[in-house]
């Protein structure tokens, strides 16, 4: 028997790439179905087509393209809005919730202020300064407070495309090509945001949301090639992914030390992190970023139980001094930690970066982030990871919630005297199966 011989990929003849299946790829343009034109706090609905067999959705290129118009009279520039800094039109999200036969395949609520510390922590201020300002509004000069103007009178409205993301059908595990061939539609619903959640503007502006498309491409393989797919998975198309939940608590502050106990409600078989933002009630107003400006609030440190049990098993700690740069650093490595990318050194973000690129780690230290001025729009956010095998591609190893009280407890050093909203984000791994041979109509286990 020949022994195994290891050698350079350099020399591996062998290797050699195969010729792809029958396969074409188009694009689709699919209209929104509710209305061509949308105010504030009203929502677009989008309908991915069923039925269309030997037909995959490629969800790694798929987002919305909408037009952004401000009707609000001419005042010097007063009533002009504009998107966020970081997370640009994907400011006026407030909720996104996707279904298809009574079966909700993705629900998360405050998904603006999600995408926005998402972008914060895996992206760099080049990504945002170039890609993200040309597509989606961002701050081209590298703001954090604001973003692209969508300019009073009607003058110049903005154009963005956002990518569908930190959603069940963007972040299928691994990636996936989604079948098209369900027997019922997949239905999506973006919420609009308030006006003064979406936009920061001096004045009162009257935004619009109009020319509402779901761009996506469709790869269409040959009637061969599908049953030979078929017969691979034995007409069971069964996929894991990641996706959100969101709970939310309310403290208030006098000023002294204290401490809270929010409970979250979240319940799946697979929780492998959460993620935590606070966001003073000084932000939520018309002329201050409010869903990207995020506070420490004072906290001191922070620590989640799953059924009494402690993650981690030392609370983290905020030591220092409370607004200084240095007060979150363990914070920081545990979020760093829960995302998996402690030790990538090539890793990038926007926590503590200027718009000149000059290190200000204030401001993600910042205690009372009220999103009024650029100095003063906090980048802090934090997370408790719950994988106990985050390294392997093969296994989901989140703690489960199933039946379990899950609460997060703070304590603050000198919490200030007024509201901090707190935002919790769970992530978690769950499975969905369409079964073509039985109902095809998507199924959901979480």
């Amino acid at each position: 028997m020949a022994e195994a011989v290891a050698m350079s990929e350099q020399m591996n003849f062998g290797d050699v790439r195969q010729r792809a299946i029958s396969a074409r790829n188009v694009c689709l343009k699919i209209p929104s179905t509710n209305g061509s034109s949308f105010s504030m706090n009203q929502s677009i609905n989008f309908q991915f087509p069923s039925n269309q067999f030997n037909s995959f959705y490629d969800m790694a290129k798929t987002g919305f393209l909408l037009t952004l118009t401000n009707s609000a009279g001419a005042n010097g520039g007063a009533n002009d809005a504009y998107v966020g800094g970081i997370s640009g039109a994907y400011s006026i999200i407030d909720r996104l919730t996707i279904t298809s036969a009574g079966q909700t395949l993705c629900d998360i609520q405050q998904y603006g202020a999600l995408v926005d510390a998402l972008l914060t922590g895996e992206t760099g201020k080049s990504y945002n300064m170039n890609t993200m300002a040309n597509m989606s509004g961002a701050g081209s000069a590298g703001a954090s407070k604001v973003g692209k103007v969508v300019a009073e009178a009607g003058a110049n409205p903005l154009t963005v495309f956002l990518p569908l993301i930190a959603c069940s059908l963007a972040n299928t595990q691994p990636q996936r090509l989604f079948p098209a061939f369900s027997a019922s539609p997949i239905d999506v619903r973006v919420y609009l945001n308030s006006t003064a959640q979406a936009f920061v503007s001096a004045g009162t502006p009257v935004v619009t949301i109009s020319d509402c498309q779901l761009l996506t491409n469709m790869t269409i393989v040959s009637p061969e090639a599908g049953r030979m797919i078929d017969s691979m998975v034995g007409g069971q198309y069964r996929m894991l992914y990641t996706d959100y939940r969101t709970a939310s608590a309310v403290v208030t502050g006098t000023g002294a030390a204290t401490n809270s106990v929010a409970t979250l409600g979240f319940s799946m078989s697979s929780l492998d992190r959460v993620i935590w933002i606070a966001r003073s009630s000084d932000s939520q107003t018309q002329a201050n970023q409010s869903i990207g400006s995020r506070s420490t609030a004072s906290c001191s440190e922070f620590q989640l139980f799953v059924g009494g049990k402690a993650y981690p098993d030392v609370a983290v700690k905020l030591s220092g001094t409370a607004g200084v740069a240095g007060y979150g650093a363990e914070a920081m490595a545990q979020y760093l930690i829960s995302s998996g990318s402690l030790h990538n050194f090539n890793h990038e973000s926007q926590f503590g970066v200027t718009i000149d690129f000059n290190a200000d780690g204030d401001k993600y230290a910042l205690v009372d982030a009220d999103g009024a001025t650029e100095a003063k729009t906090g980048s802090f956010v934090a997370a408790v990871g719950l994988d106990s095998m985050p390294s392997s591609e093969n296994l989901f190893s989140g703690v489960t919630t199933t039946g379990q009280v899950v609460q997060m407890k703070h304590e603050y050093s000198a919490l200030p005297a007024k509201n901090f909203d707190l935002t919790y984000y769970g992530q978690f791994t769950g499975q969905l199966l369409l079964d073509v041979r039985g109902s095809r109509i998507w199924s959901v286990s979480i």
